[in-house]
């Protein structure tokens, strides 16, 4: 086994080699007393220059000493106390120590020089406790500080411990196998700490045969290299220090997992889940192979794909992901000035345990998404691109339940398809809002147009850029989606459930389809033919709606729901329009049975029955303009339109036909225009009038007839 701690820095630490031909093996920490390597006997401090000795288990050699200045005789080592290389200040040269028989420390300290331990023979045994291994040396070192073992020979923790790298340029390179003997239900931890430069080359991390499980941990600020196949089974966390920042911990990824996700059998971090825990962990690939890790991801913390130089390949996840405790960044970028953009890849479902946390997007590179994901937080590319694609087929589910918000802070940017060899068609968000404009084609050499689809979270949200090129759009899900930019898609535009309000525009060639489960509205221009089968609610409670083309009611579950906010015929303009009108530039067919119904208490409504403006009847053109159609557009199967009648209530909660009983409203065609008429019924006192003058006229004939 190997174990390396790389230093470069100026004050870099200690290098610690053990050499090990059978085993080096942990023990359950005790009571112990620190004892100091000292190969000078009573002459302070341990000796300079190279010094060499064997560390036996107490059986012969008089190495050690329990007095930090090393000025006194020195005598035999004691198994289970701590082991401190070395005494005094003065041991700064190569300190060569062979362990012979079965030895035994509760911990090793370095504190000085450069020491390398070595197994004497093959039955030679080194057995480290609870204390681990603690690097505190201010030596600069020629070498790394290793373990390394032969013949097969691993390292066995019989409990958990810390490998502490003392905090400068050093660290651990694992060069040997890892095992443990905890018994079933316990997991020992193996956490490496204190910075530094690691490699944990082709050498295997594992449970062992006892039951029991070992975990990593790397809560460091260094790189670690990671190679081996291993396949322990109690979870890796790895925790960075800053947030993209170069000091973050930095895990180059340089081996393959085996099997696949869900029936993973090795890989670099084991068979358990990877846990991103804190600050901002770096994931590299190698500069020869990409690389494709099956483990579940939690990212409990940021993630960053980074490159070193131009030559490194792509890192794969493709086990489950899932985003813990708040929203997450993923960032792809380079780690170095010469190096290009990282290239991340999620081919696994992305979730959020249904706690709606999102992902934001950043650094210069790609990040492609090609999982059916299920979180439902928001998504922002704040940076670089995402690529958003599927395993197979032409359709993407990335980003089928999270809104995706084309914030104006942010500068990144959404492409269909993973690469311009891409056949990616469709593509199905959440939800949609922001400000800035989205392309509707995909990322192949010769563009082809992407249909979108947006609803399916239920949420409801507005969009205020404009989707451009070939495109379609549908409408999905419960919500109601906003459209107040200019857009100038070509592809048809479809309310398939839900509501979809035009504030802004749609172009001429943009037809559109309102299903019978859908809702159109809005105070906007719609471009294309219309045809609605479903719900028409025209303005924004209320508003004027412009079609610039045909509009046409199919029929079966057509519905318009026509508000007025104040009495009074006399509309005004948006955004302070009294009653909804819907202007049409093309023809206007009522082709099937279509239902009008009628509401006198939008938002803000001051409508009361008891008004006097309700006393006098609106005929004919001095009624309500419904439809407004210009030049010589004309109306088809007027007949087919009726009014649904109702106990309207006013803004006070007071029923029409108690306030104004005998009072109606009829629908009429006067030209090309069709308008809400109102009959009223005359004042109680009218009626006593009327009653007066009809008893005067019978009286009168009753006595000319007597004469």
């Amino acid at each position: 086994m190997k174990i390396t701690s790389h230093m470069t820095s100026a004050k870099a630490l200690g290098i610690f080699t053990i050499i090990a031909v059978l085993g080096l093996l942990s023990l359950p920490r005790a009571e112990a007393v620190t004892q100091y390597w000292d190969t000078n006997n009573a002459t302070a401090g341990t000796g300079t220059g190279a010094q060499a000795g064997t560390w036996d288990a107490g059986t012969a050699s008089l190495l050690w000493t329990t007095v930090l200045a090393g000025d006194v005789a020195t005598g035999l080592w004691t198994n289970g106390n701590d082991a401190s290389f070395s005494a005094g200040t003065n041991g700064n040269g190569t300190q060569s120590v062979s362990f012979s028989g079965a030895v035994s420390a509760n911990g090793i300290t370095i504190k000085d020089g450069t020491v390398t331990l070595t197994a004497a023979n093959s039955s030679s045994s080194l057995t480290i406790g609870t204390g681990g291994i603690n690097i505190t040396s201010s030596t600069t070192p020629s070498t790394k500080t290793s373990l390394v073992a032969t013949a097969g020979a691993n390292v066995t923790l019989s409990g958990s411990q810390t490998w502490n790298a003392g905090g400068s340029s050093a660290g651990f390179t694992l060069n040997t196998d890892i095992t443990t003997n905890a018994t079933a239900g316990n997991t020992f931890t193996l956490t490496i700490t204190g910075g530094g430069t690691g490699t944990a080359n082709s050498k295997v991390l594992s449970d062992g045969g006892a039951g029991g499980k070992l975990a990593f941990s790397y809560q460091n600020s260094g790189q670690l290299t990671m190679a081996g196949a291993s396949n322990y089974s109690g979870g890796t966390t790895l925790s960075g220090t800053t947030v993209g920042g170069t000091s973050s911990a930095v895990l180059i990824v340089n081996s393959n997992s085996v099997g696949s996700s869900g029936n993973i059998t090795s890989s670099v971090f084991g068979v358990g889940t990877i846990t991103l825990n804190g600050g901002s962990v770096k994931l590299r690939s190698n500069t020869t192979t990409a690389m494709t890790l099956y483990n579940n991801v939690t990212l409990a913390g940021d993630l960053q794909f980074v490159t070193a130089g131009a030559s490194d390949k792509s890192l794969t996840l493709a086990g489950p992901v899932t985003i813990s405790g708040s929203n997450r960044t993923i960032n792809t970028d380079a780690s170095g000035a010469a190096a290009t953009p990282a290239l991340g890849i999620i081919s696994g479902n992305i979730g959020d345990g249904g706690n709606a946390l999102g992902l934001t997007k950043s650094g210069n590179g790609t990040l492609v998404l090609t999982g059916a994901n299920t979180y439902s937080g928001d998504t922002r590319i704040g940076n670089g691109t995402m690529a958003i694609g599927a395993a197979s087929g032409t359709g993407t589910l990335a980003l089928q339940n999270t809104t995706v918000d084309l914030n104006a802070a942010d500068v990144g940017s959404i492409q269909f398809g993973t690469s311009n060899a891409t056949t990616t068609t469709s593509a199905t968000f959440g939800g949609l809002k922001g400000s800035r404009n989205l392309a509707l084609k995909n990322a192949h050499a010769t563009p082809a147009a992407v249909a979108l689809t947006v609803g399916g979270n239920n949420g409801n949200t507005t969009y205020s850029g404009n989707l451009t090129d070939g495109g379609s759009l549908t409408k999905s899900g419960s919500g109601t989606l906003t459209l107040s930019g200019t857009n100038t898609y070509t592809g048809t535009t479809t309310v398939s459930t839900g509501t979809l309000l035009i504030n802004g525009s749609t172009s001429s060639s943009s037809i559109v389809t309102v299903a019978s489960t859908g809702t159109l509205g809005g105070t906007g221009t719609v471009g294309g033919a219309t045809t609605i089968s479903g719900t028409h609610n025209p303005g924004n409670s209320p508003g004027i709606q412009t079609f610039s083309s045909d509009l046409t009611y199919s029929g079966g579950s057509s519905v318009v729901n026509w508000e007025l906010k104040s009495s009074t015929t006399t509309n005004a303009a948006n955004p302070s329009a009294i009653f909804d009108t819907i202007v049409v530039n093309g023809n206007l067919d009522f082709a099937g049975a279509t239902t009008l119904n009628l509401s006198f208490v939008p938002t803000g409504s001051n409508v009361l029955w008891s008004d006097s403006f309700w006393s006098t009847s609106k005929t004919g053109t001095g009624g309500w303009l419904l439809y407004d159609l210009s030049g010589a557009n004309t109306v088809s199967n007027f007949t087919n339109l009726s009014l649904a009648s109702s106990n309207w209530p006013d803004s006070g909660s007071f029923a029409f036909n108690t306030a104004r009983p005998g009072a109606s409203f009829t629908v009429v065609q006067s030209g090309n225009d069709i308008y809400l008429n109102y009959t009223a019924v005359p004042e109680p006192a009218t009626w006593v009038l009327a009653f007066s003058g009809l008893a005067f006229v019978l009286v009168a004939r009753r006595l000319r007839h007597r004469c």
